[in-house]
C-alpha cells in the first residue's frame, strides 16, 4: 500500500504537469489570438497568418481540451475563411464540452444562417410560438451575454468578432419575436407584449451603439498601427539621408494631425465609460516613436561649405 508521503509526491507531480500543460495552452492560445489579430488588421486578411493561428490554437486545444477560448477562436477563423463544414465540426466539439455555451450556440446559428444564404430558418406562415414567453427570456439572456462582453476590459479582434456574432443572434431572436407578436395582433390585444418589449428594444439599441463605439476604437487601433509603420519608415529614410528633412517635416505634420484626431476620439470614448487601454498602449508607443523622429530632425547637421 502506497504511503501518504509517496501519494503526496505523485500528486504534486501530476499537478505540476497539469499546470505546465495549461500554461503552454495559454501561451499557444495567446499567440494564436495575436496572429489572428495581426491577420485581420490587413486588407484583405492575411490567410497564411490565419492558418498559422489555427495551428497554434489547435495545439492549445490539445494541451487543454476543456478551455473553450481556442475552440471559439478557431471557429471564428473558419467562419472568416468561409470554411463552413470545418467551423461546424469545431463548434460541435465546443458544445460537447460545454453544451450550454451561449457563444457556441450563437456561432452555430450564424453558420447555419450563412449557409442558407443569410436567410434565417423561419416559416412566415407558422402559428405564433406557444413558448413566446420562453423566447423572450432567452432573448434577455442573450442580451445579458452581449452586455457583459461589451463591458470587458480586454477586447481583441477575435473576441470582438464573437461579440458581433452574438449580437447578430440577438437581432435575429428579436426579429423572430417581433414577427410572432405581429401575427398575434390579428386576433388578440398585444399591447402588454409591446410594453414588455419596449425596454428590451432599448437595451438592444444601447448594445448596437456600444458596438459602433468598439468599431470606432478598432479603427483607431488600425490607424495607430499604420502611423507607427509610417514613422519608422520616415526615421529610417532620414537617418540615411539628411536632405530629406523638409519632406519629413511635412509628413510629420500630417501624422501629428492624425494623432490629434485619434486622441480626441479616445478621450471622448473614455469619458463615456469605455476602456481604451488596449488602444492607448500602442498610441503611447507611437508618441514615443514620433519624439525620436523629432529628435532626429532637430539634430544639428554639419554644413559642408560650397566649393
Amino acid at each position: 500500500m502506497m504511503n501518504l508521503s509517496a501519494l503526496h509526491s505523485f500528486q504534486s507531480q501530476l499537478d505540476k504537469l497539469s499546470s505546465d500543460r495549461h500554461h503552454k495552452a495559454g501561451s499557444s492560445c495567446e499567440t494564436g489570438l495575436r496572429l489572428c489579430q495581426e491577420a485581420l488588421s490587413q486588407s484583405p486578411p492575411d490567410s497564411e497568418k490565419l492558418k498559422q493561428a489555427v495551428k497554434l490554437l489547435l495545439n492549445a486545444i490539445q494541451q487543454h481540451r476543456l478551455n473553450p477560448e481556442p475552440y471559439q477562436a478557431v471557429a471564428i477563423i473558419c467562419i472568416l475563411l468561409e470554411q463552413w463544414q470545418q467551423a461546424i465540426k469545431v463548434v460541435r466539439a465546443l458544445l460537447a464540452i460545454s453544451p450550454q455555451d451561449a457563444g457556441a450556440q450563437a456561432l452555430m446559428q450564424y453558420i447555419h444562417t450563412a449557409m442558407n444564404g443569410g436567410i434565417p430558418e423561419t416559416n412566415a406562415f407558422e402559428e405564433p410560438s406557444e413558448n413566446l414567453d420562453a423566447d423572450i427570456h432567452q432573448l434577455l439572456h442573450a442580451i445579458f451575454k452581449v452586455e457583459k462582453a461589451i463591458k470587458t476590459s480586454e477586447m481583441n479582434s477575435a473576441s470582438f468578432a464573437l461579440l458581433k456574432i452574438e449580437f447578430e443572434h440577438v437581432l435575429q431572436s428579436q426579429q423572430n419575436i417581433t414577427a410572432q407578436i405581429g401575427r398575434l395582433e390579428s386576433y388578440t390585444d398585444t399591447t402588454p407584449l409591446h410594453f414588455r418589449m419596449k425596454p428590451i428594444l432599448e437595451k438592444i439599441s444601447r448594445c448596437e451603439q456600444d458596438i459602433q463605439v468598439y468599431t470606432s476604437l478598432f479603427q483607431c487601433q488600425q490607424q495607430v498601427i499604420q502611423l507607427q509603420k509610417e514613422v519608422i519608415r520616415l526615421y529610417q529614410q532620414l537617418n540615411a539621408d539628411e536632405n530629406l528633412s523638409a519632406s519629413t517635416e511635412h509628413h510629420l505634420e500630417n501624422i501629428l494631425d492624425a494623432c490629434d484626431h485619434i486622441a480626441d476620439t479616445l478621450d471622448a470614448h473614455e469619458q463615456n465609460g469605455f476602456s481604451i487601454g488596449w488602444v492607448e498602449q500602442p498610441y503611447t508607443q507611437l508618441t514615443l516613436q514620433i519624439e525620436q523622429l523629432q529628435e532626429l530632425l532637430d539634430k544639428p547637421r554639419i554644413l559642408v561649405p560650397a566649393m
